[in-house]
């Protein structure tokens, strides 16, 4: 039986592809090179889809960053205002506590009044600046969704190329504005403080002229004393009459270096030395009188002065008893020298005479008694024939020496008369710091009130955008163009209609951490403001100063605030030191904390994480949000919807602030262009 050959059964047609030896035929070839081309070709057009449709996303992502964008500049722009309110409200009351302290100490009240009321005038000028920032923040926040849209519009549209036609915008979150100004807008009140201020000015201005009043009292005292040497004066007698020197005849050539224990020692020693020179004696009657007198009256003098007393109290205060000596008979008539039985007498021819001394030559009899002058006047004893000791020749011993400037007792009446108004004039004196200490310790409070005032004025900004951006992202069904070569091999590819979308947040930049946005603002302002004179200068750079430290570490703007009382002139002791240390001490506790300087930048994130803090179902709202937005509308189109804002209908700039300029008055506007920053017309 024969064998049957494979090509028995073998198809007709398969001639075509497989040669009578078993081999592939040209056409076969053929078929498979043209099957592998259209296959490659394919898998081209796949890739080109693919891609197409994975740039859809990063299109979303730029649009995304895009709005999140102007959220980081608008918060820039905040804080650095934020920043300006806090700092001025903070120069005002800094100027404030300056003026007070200034207006504690005496012949500083005219510079403490001009502090207290550019202080006072900072203080409006910042309530005028914060109300100016308020209505302007709170006005740009109503068009952020507008700009957002605006702005990650245009960045999705500018995506497009060729056939690929992208639209779509960002959603900001939270939608509406949610910042809480509270009280940034409120008035500090400081009326109450700048009443103290006044009130202390005036005290102190009491003070001043009853501290003047002693000085001239000590120094005309001091000139007495011995200020007027080599001229007459108490150094001056007690060196020629007395023959006094050294420790018991000091000189003091300045009245800052003397005080009134001098001319009290200087006396005793005087008196004591005259008492122990006076010898009683004389030629006549009227000598050994005049002599004796004079001897009496030195040991009383001395016993006077001795029972004097100086004493200086902590309080500022002196004690002066400075005994004052007889001047006429009818004053020594008040003193021992007319009562005391200092005189002694003897019977001559059965009366009872009175003599200078027991030396006298008109005493014949025995001393049997001592009498008084008053005794004398009295008529119970008699005077001497010889000595003739009557009550006026003891009136007559101080009452020469008072009256003539030749005389030690002339300048130790001038001492006396002094001490007494000094005594009192520091007494006032005392008086009154104490007044003042009071209205200081209250003026302390008010102002602990009215810096709490201010570290309680903080805004918390909440705007369109500050908890993310959503931005979505679209494009219609497009044929996708093949080359020349692949559309022989391959039908034109259709790229379906399709979304992405992508969210971004603000994050701080770390590189920013020493930013100089603060300096370089206040320069900008400074040049525009100008020179304002060298006291308001100052002023104007502790703003500065604190403004720069806003964004530093809390201590350094305590120690910008404290460092310029520091620099106070004149304030070396009394109430206004008490007050200055206490005022520093509030600065430094109250909590004046400034805040991260670190500019944002937009970063990506999964937008769920801004549609749950924002309380929304991520697809739910996505798909309302894309259902919503126009079929390739214009960026006004997308404005209205996203942002509730027809763009014509927006002004065409907004005032963000009117930055006064403390002292000399006039402002600087902080404006925005709205529609050159949409690039609209």
């Amino acid at each position: 039986m024969p064998v049957e050959s494979d090509e028995m059964y073998r198809a007709p047609f398969m001639n075509i592809f497989v040669h009578d030896s078993g081999g592939f035929t040209t056409v076969a070839m053929a078929t498979t090179l043209l099957v592998v081309l259209a296959l490659l070709f394919s898998l081209v057009s796949v890739g080109q889809v693919l891609t197409d449709s994975y740039e859809t996303q990063s299109i979303a992502d730029a649009g995304a960053l895009a709005g999140e964008n102007v959220v980081a500049k608008y918060t820039t722009v905040a804080t650095v205002l934020d920043a300006c309110v806090l700092s001025m409200g903070l120069t005002g009351i800094v100027a404030l506590g300056a003026g007070l302290i200034t207006s504690c100490v005496p012949g500083l009240q005219a510079a403490g009044a001009k502090l207290s009321q550019t202080g006072s005038s900072i203080l409006k000028a910042r309530r005028d600046f914060s109300q100016s920032v308020v209505k302007g923040l709170q006005s740009f926040e109503k068009i952020m969704p507008a700009l957002i849209a605006a702005q990650s519009y245009a960045c999705i549209r500018s995506n497009s190329k060729g056939s690929l036609h992208y639209t779509g915008a960002a959603l900001p979150f939270p939608l509406q504005s949610k910042s809480e100004f509270g009280s940034l807008d409120s008035d500090i009140n400081d009326e109450e403080l700048t009443k103290k201020s006044k009130e202390i000015q005036d005290k102190t201005e009491q003070k001043e002229k009853a501290q003047k009043k002693a000085n001239e009292a000590k120094e005309r005292a001091w000139r007495a004393d011995c200020g007027n040497s080599p001229s007459f004066c108490m150094y001056e007698r007690a060196h020629s009459l007395a023959m006094l020197d050294g420790k018991d005849n000091p000189f003091y050539n300045s009245v800052e270096t003397w005080s009134f224990g001098v001319p009290l020692m200087r006396a005793r020693a005087y008196y004591k030395a005259r008492e122990v020179q006076e010898v009683i004696g004389g030629a006549t009657g009227e000598e050994r009188n005049d002599s004796a007198c004079r001897k009496v009256f030195y040991q009383y003098a001395y016993e006077k002065i001795c029972s004097g007393s100086y004493r200086e109290n902590e309080d500022g205060t002196v004690q002066c008893s400075f005994p004052e000596l007889p001047r006429n008979v009818q004053e020594m008539k008040e003193t021992s020298l007319y009562t005391d039985a200092l005189w002694p007498c003897s019977v001559e021819d059965g009366k009872t005479v009175l003599h200078a001394d027991v030396n006298c030559p008109g005493r014949h009899g025995e001393i049997t008694q001592y009498a008084s002058l008053s005794d004398l006047d009295a008529g119970t004893v008699e005077k001497c024939p010889y000595c003739k000791l009557g009550v006026e020749d003891m009136g007559k011993v101080a009452s020469a020496s008072t009256s003539i400037e030749n005389g030690f007792e002339h300048y130790w009446k001038i001492v006396c008369d002094e001490a007494k108004i000094y005594q009192e004039a520091l007494e006032e004196v005392a008086k009154i710091d104490k007044e003042v200490k009071k209205l200081a310790s209250q003026s302390k409070d008010l102002f602990a009130k009215i810096l709490k005032e201010l570290s309680a004025i903080r805004p918390k900004l909440c705007p369109p955008g500050a908890w993310g951006c959503v931005a979505i992202a679209t494009r219609g069904e497009t044929e996708l163009p093949a080359s020349s070569i692949s559309a022989v091999f391959a039908a034109h590819s259709r790229l379906p209609q399709g979304s992405a979308i992508s969210g971004a947040v603000l994050a701080p930049d770390e590189a920013t951490k020493e930013n100089n946005v603060l300096a370089d603002f206040f320069d900008s302002l400074s040049k525009k403001a100008g020179f304002i004179g060298k006291g308001a200068d100052d002023i104007f750079g502790l703003w500065g100063n604190l403004l720069v430290s806003y964004g530093s570490a809390y201590k350094k703007i305590s120690s910008q605030a404290t460092g310029f009382l520091d620099k106070l002139d004149g304030i070396f002791s009394g109430v206004g030191t008490w007050l200055k240390g206490k005022l520093k001490t509030l600065i430094e506790g109250a909590g004046l904390q400034p805040v991260d300087m670190r500019l944002k930048r937009p970063v990506l994130t999964n937008s769920e994480n801004i549609l749950s803090r924002a309380g929304f179902s991520k697809e739910a709202t996505i798909r309302k949000a894309i259902l919503d937005l126009p079929e390739q509308g214009s960026f006004m189109e997308y404005a209205k919807v996203i942002g509730g804002v027809v763009i014509k209908d927006l002004p065409s700039e907004i005032t963000l602030a009117e930055i006064p300029i403390p002292i000399v008055g006039g402002s600087i506007p902080i404006k925005v262009n709205i529609k050159k920053l949409l690039k609209v017309t």
